[in-house]
This record gives structure tokens, C-alpha cells and sequence, in this order.
């Protein structure tokens, strides 16, 4: 249930975003290190949202990164217990037999 809401919610932040642009077409003065650039705000607005896309995205792909790399490292930890706890019970068992 988590997916279509999230689709959702995206998609309605996109329209909005894209009917906020359309309604600001008026030329705008972007100061950008030493050059000023006369674009439409459209433009600025588009831009600044990819950009911010993007951003998300490198930060969201850090963190899924690292908890899969914790996650592998707790799988090694429990196949290693699980396999020490087997050699364990085995070596009672053999004790138990002879």
C-alpha cells in the first residue's frame, strides 16, 4: 500500500509544480558567479527542481548503499553464528554417542 501512494503524491507534486511554472513565464535575471542570465522563470524553476531531484537521489542512494552493506554484514554474522552453533551441537551430540 505504500507504493501507490507514493506514485501518487509524486504525481500530484509534479502537476503542480509544472502548472506553477507554465502561470511564471515573465523573464527573470539570474545573477550566476560573474555573468547575469536573463532566462524565463519556467526555466529557474525546472532547473532548480531537477537539480534538487538529483541531490535527493545522491543522498537517498548513500543511505540505501550503507544499509545494504549493514545488512550483508549481519547476514555474514548470522551465517557465521548459525555455523558455529551447528559445529557446537554436533560435537555435543558426538560426545553424547560415545
Amino acid at each position: 500500500m505504500k507504493g501507490p501512494w507514493k506514485i501518487l503524491i509524486s504525481l500530484f507534486s509534479l502537476i503542480f509544480v509544472v502548472i506553477f511554472a507554465i502561470q511564471n513565464t515573465a523573464n527573470v535575471t539570474v545573477n550566476l558567479f560573474l555573468t547575469k542570465i536573463t532566462v524565463p522563470t519556467v526555466m529557474v524553476i525546472l532547473i532548480t527542481l531537477i537539480i534538487g531531484v538529483i541531490i535527493g537521489l545522491l543522498v537517498s542512494f548513500a543511505s540505501v548503499s550503507r544499509a545494504r552493506r549493514n545488512t550483508k554484514k549481519v547476514e555474514q554474522e548470522l551465517s557465521d553464528l548459525k555455523r558455529k552453533q551447528t559445529t557446537n551441537v554436533q560435537a555435543k551430540e558426538s560426545k553424547l554417542v560415545n
